[in-house]
């Protein structure tokens, strides 16, 4: 009984011994076969398989690095809510600059505009005071011509009336000749000499009526021209306040 289990003890002992012996036997052989296997495939591989294998000589998977930088994006951008309120903010932001920017523009525009408004204004003002310049110096003139004319007239005779009176005499007694010559009643020749006498007073009047009508339309023109003057001063200090308040907002 003793001899029998001896016997078990020892051919389990010499079989354990054997297993561990032959564990490396097997490691050593199962790679000799895998690399044996991995050169058979290597030389069953084809020239685009080769060029492939020295351009990722390690094999690196490029979509998955893809697909992995792709959902680390979508982290960081679409479901990150830092990331919207930056976008939310850059949009205002670019909004603001945007209206103060026209804004800008607006005011340049309307600052052009009236800037163009007074210049106009200043060059009608130029031109009205060199009209009524000149306007006044023909004023001027023609009163100057009318208050000779008529210190000669009142140089020349002792009065208006007493001319008139030896016009009219003298014109009298040539139209009473003419008449007494052609044998014409003494009553129409009285008529027709205060015609004749009234006829030249009318000239007179009429003369002295046109030139008052002429001094009274350069008047008018002067006055009408000095109106014109003062609208477009109006105007203009009204302008200059408009752009000096455009400036100060």
């Amino acid at each position: 009984m003793k001899m029998r289990s001896s016997t078990i003890v020892r051919s389990l002992f010499l079989a354990a011994v054997l297993c561990s012996a032959a564990g490396p036997v097997v490691a050593q052989i199962a790679d000799e076969s895998s690399t044996q296997a991995g050169h058979a495939a290597a030389k069953r591989r084809g020239f685009f398989a080769y060029l492939l294998g020295k351009i990722n000589p390690q094999d690196k998977d490029y979509g998955a690095t893809l697909e992995i930088s792709r959902h680390s994006l979508e982290e960081h951008t679409i479901d990150d809510l830092y990331f919207w309120s930056n976008v939310i903010t850059l949009v205002l932001l670019s909004g603001l600059a945007a209206v103060a920017f026209l804004q800008w523009r607006a005011m340049d525009k309307r600052e052009l505009i009236a800037a163009s408004l007074i210049a106009q204004l200043w060059n009608g003002r130029v031109s009205d005071r060199i009209e009524i310049t000149r306007r006044t110096a023909q004023f001027n003139q023609l009163a100057e011509a009318h208050n000779a004319e008529v210190e000669a007239m009142l140089s020349r005779k002792p009065g208006p009336s007493e001319a008139v009176v030896d016009t009219a005499g003298s014109l009298k007694e040539s139209v009473r000749n003419l008449a007494e010559g052609k044998g014409i009643s003494p009553m129409e020749a009285e008529r027709i000499a205060a015609s004749a006498s009234d006829g030249t007073a009318a000239s007179l009047e009429q003369s002295n009526l046109l030139l008052k009508r002429r001094v009274e339309a350069l008047q008018n023109s002067e006055q009408n021209l000095k109106q014109r003057l003062n609208q477009t001063t109006v105007l203009l200090d009204q302008e200059r306040r408009r752009n000096a308040t455009l400036k100060g907002a």
